[in-house]
C-alpha cells in the first residue's frame, strides 16, 4: 500500500516542482478578517500562557533549589522557556518559508 500511494503522488509531486514559486496563497473571500481576528485571539491566549509558564517554571526553579533538586529542574525549566520562545517566533518562521 506504502508503494502505491509513492507511485500515485508522484505526478503530483512533479506538477507542484515543476510550477514551482508560482504558487501563492489565497484567501478564502470573505474570511480573512474573521481568520485575522481568531490568530490574534490565539495569539494573545499563546503569550497569557507563556508568561505563566515562565511564572511557573521560575516558581518551580525556586522550590527545588530550596530542596536541593536544582540541577534536575534545569532541563524541565529551559524546556519550558523553549517552548515559549517557539511560540513567540511562530509567525516569523511561518513568514520566512512562505515568502
Amino acid at each position: 500500500m506504502f508503494v502505491e500511494t509513492i507511485h500515485a503522488a508522484a505526478p503530483v509531486a512533479e506538477h507542484i516542482i515543476a510550477v514551482g514559486e508560482n504558487l501563492s496563497p489565497q484567501e478564502i473571500p470573505g474570511a480573512g478578517v474573521k481568520v485575522d481576528t481568531a490568530l490574534s485571539y490565539f495569539m494573545w491566549g499563546c503569550i497569557a500562557i507563556g508568561i505563566m509558564g515562565v511564572m511557573a517554571a521560575g516558581a518551580y526553579f525556586i522550590m527545588a533549589r530550596s530542596s536541593g533538586r536544582g540541577d534536575e529542574v534545569q532541563a524541565t525549566v529551559a524546556r519550558i522557556i523553549g517552548g515559549c520562545l517557539l511560540i513567540m517566533l511562530a509567525g516569523p518562521i511561518v513568514n520566512a518559508l512562505v515568502s
